[in-house]
């Protein structure tokens, strides 16, 4: 089995551009962004997804077409993606876009059309209450201890 030496130390914008072509090869990089497409499953549209990057920042993530519905959960004001919850530090600066940020993407989205045809979120989410780190249960009691939460979409 062929080894994939990946390094050790934060990887420079060079290796970004590199790991992203050798995984997702319909992401083109321009002027600090990578624009492209995501599939989550066979059935589902075809996403036109923005990666923005300035490291050491987190890289946003914004969804062009087709267009997210505005009372999606999971985004931030700007209308990025949650990706993830930032106080867990799951993305830090050492590690490769093509291998968190975009698998998360593909991810959020999934989840994004779960949503929309049966009214519940199906990853896991932290409900902010009073600045305590909460996480919703599935029975949709609140309790301190991980665990897997559903978000219903209220009715339109």
């Amino acid at each position: 089995m062929k080894r994939i030496w990946i390094p050790r130390s934060k990887p420079d914008i060079g290796l970004q551009i590199y790991w992203m072509k050798a995984y997702f090869p319909q992401f083109k990089y321009e002027r600090s962004r990578w624009r492209g497409t995501l599939r989550p499953q066979q059935d589902s549209s075809t996403y036109k997804v923005d990666i923005r990057y300035r490291g050491p920042k987190s890289p946003t993530v914004f969804v062009n077409n087709p267009k997210i519905v505005l009372d999606a959960p999971h985004r931030y004001q700007d209308k990025s993606l949650c990706l993830y919850y930032p106080l867990d530090w799951l993305w830090s600066e050492d590690k490769i876009i093509a291998q968190t940020i975009v698998p998360w993407t593909s991810f959020w989205l999934f989840c994004y059309e779960y949503w929309l045809k049966e009214g519940e979120w199906y990853g896991e989410e932290v409900l902010h209450q009073n600045g305590k780190r909460r996480l919703k249960e599935k029975n949709g009691r609140t309790d301190e201890n991980p665990g897997f939460a559903r978000q219903r979409r209220s009715p339109s």
